[in-house]
């Protein structure tokens, strides 16, 4: 069926799995009170195989202001950069 060639492999759902924890633990350290959700097709199991993006959310307590909120982003390219991803 169709949707069973379309569906990622277990390896492809086994490296997002992965790649949303190695995302938290390198959050973790920035602000240990973050929390990254995932949703989307990768969350509901929903995703076309060989396409490689999951969507999460970053929830980070208290952070409420836009300059903080843009000193954020400014930090994740930061952190993303520098961790090759």
């Amino acid at each position: 069926a169709l949707a069973v060639e379309l569906a990622p492999s277990d390896a492809e759902r086994q490296r997002h799995g992965e790649t949303l924890e190695v995302l938290r633990a390198l959050l973790a350290e920035e602000w240990p009170d973050a929390r990254v959700q995932l949703f989307g097709s990768a969350a509901n199991n929903l995703c076309i195989g060989n396409n490689n993006d999951i969507d999460v959310c970053l929830e980070l307590p208290g952070v409420e202001d836009n300059e903080s909120k843009s000193a954020i982003v400014e930090r994740l390219g930061q952190l993303f950069t520098a961790a090759g991803m």
